[in-house]
């Protein structure tokens, strides 16, 4: 055993050992996953990962390896900054759920505008009926043989956040869950976990953010579960504003039902790591999903996204459109992979990557992918990656605009073709202030 697994793995079972396995949660299934994630994990080792050359081609994992990390025990105290405010109480985000070094903020958190169109409780209040849809869903579309991360999410998962809307109802308001890491501890990790249900008929938005100032190595690995019965309609609109210091490791998976559909939205700010990996199986006929993000990278930032989609049914959709920005001596991945079953005929899939490169010396790794087993499909896939163009410039400083300022709109300009795919007028400006509040020094 080399160092970087022996150290990994006595972390982990401190994290066992001192706050977890010794803690029986009311949720039987939380109990029974916890302890098949730590058989899991032990059978298997951090270094199986690290040896998935594909799967970590053009990442890097074995820094987080090295870190030695642990996990608050008490909430600390929060006071928000002038951006915290605007995100927190920003009225696209009347229901929100506050989440502060890994434990809820009831001072900021507001659910008061639900009703019973929606249900929305942690793990450990559940009722009667809420244990019953965790024990039947939590952990039914995570496979841990295939990714360490969510194994480990589920090993040291305490805690989690059930969303359920109900059959034949319409949230018209959506739901924020906002992960805030601060700077008052050194080498805090979190696991949040949550488990959103849509029932048939149902229709609801999610805002999902993490935010990050420690200065110190942090380390979040949030994984969230999403269930669309048949007819079902969800938003997912999720970004992530990390530092220099962070590693944020992101596993979402989603399984869609006849005539469901799931549309992401995707907006990252690099970090020391950043993962973006998202799974979904179309497995109803007529089901569709859009995948649309904007990641954005500067200094010696890492993003990688892995897009994982499964047609498994005939007459199903999906779209993948990226868009990245990088500057300094930044990197970014995309890796996109459509999988088209044999008998998921009629199926129609397109994915894109664009790349705006404003430094010589930032690399971009792109490389999506078709994987077609039927032959009644409609299929397409490109990327790109390019520096301003001249006559871009020209037109503008023509017109009396300096360079800077030239630059300035070209790059608002790439990054808002992003947001114009976003429906909700609230969370498109939402994004917009904080593309503005936090975006790269041009």
């Amino acid at each position: 055993m080399n160092k970087i697994n022996h150290d990994i793995e006595n972390h982990f079972n401190n994290f066992n050992r001192v706050k977890y396995l010794k803690k029986t949660n009311t949720v039987d299934k939380v109990n029974t996953l916890r302890k098949s994630a730590t058989d899991s994990f032990k059978n298997r080792g951090f270094n199986s990962e690290i040896a998935n050359k594909e799967k970590w081609k053009f990442s890097n994992i074995k820094p987080i390896a090295r870190e030695k990390f642990h996990i608050l025990s008490n909430s600390q105290e929060f006071v928000p900054n002038s951006l915290d405010e605007k995100i927190i109480f920003h009225k696209s985000n009347s229901n929100r759920l506050i989440f502060v070094d890994g434990q809820i903020n009831d001072k900021y958190s507001d659910i008061s505008l639900l009703t019973e169109k929606s249900l929305v409780t942690t793990f450990t209040n559940s009722n009667l009926f809420d244990k019953e849809v965790i024990n039947k869903q939590l952990g039914k579309l995570i496979n841990h043989e295939n990714d360490i991360f969510s194994t480990i999410n589920s090993a040291l998962l305490n805690d989690g956040l059930l969303i359920n809307i109900k059959k034949n109802i319409t949230l018209n308001t959506p739901i924020s869950i906002i992960f805030i890491n601060t700077n008052q501890n050194e080498n805090a990790a979190t696991f949040p976990r949550i488990l959103v249900v849509c029932e048939e008929n149902s229709e609801a938005s999610i805002v999902e953010g993490h935010i990050s100032y420690a200065t110190q190595s942090s380390l979040d690995i949030p994984v969230i579960e999403i269930d669309m019965n048949k007819n079902s309609n969800l938003n997912h609109y999720k970004y992530m504003l990390g530092n220099n210091s962070g590693f944020n490791i992101s596993n979402t998976v989603v399984s869609l039902e006849e005539n469901s559909d799931y549309n992401s939205f995707s907006f990252s700010t690099g970090s020391k790591i950043a993962r973006n990996s998202v799974d979904i199986n179309l497995i109803g006929k007529y089901s569709n999903c859009n995948l649309n993000g904007l990641y954005i990278t500067k200094d010696k930032n890492h993003i990688d996204n892995h897009l994982n989609i499964n047609h498994k049914n005939t007459h199903t959709k999906s779209n993948i459109f990226y868009k990245g920005i990088l500057k300094d001596s930044s990197r970014a991945v995309f890796s996109g992979r459509v999988l088209v079953e044999r008998n998921a005929q009629k199926t129609e899939a397109t994915q894109s990557d664009k790349n705006l490169l404003l430094s010589p010396n930032v690399r971009i790794n792109t490389k999506p992918s078709l994987e077609i087993y039927a032959d009644d499909v409609q299929c397409a896939h490109g990327a790109t990656a390019s520096y301003f163009t001249d006559e871009a410039m020209f037109y503008l400083q023509s017109r009396g605009i300096d360079q800077k300022t030239a630059e300035k709109l070209l790059i608002e300009g790439f990054a808002q073709e992003i947001f114009e795919q976003i429906p909700s007028k609230l969370v498109k400006n939402f994004f917009s202030e904080i593309l503005i509040n936090t975006s790269i020094q041009y």
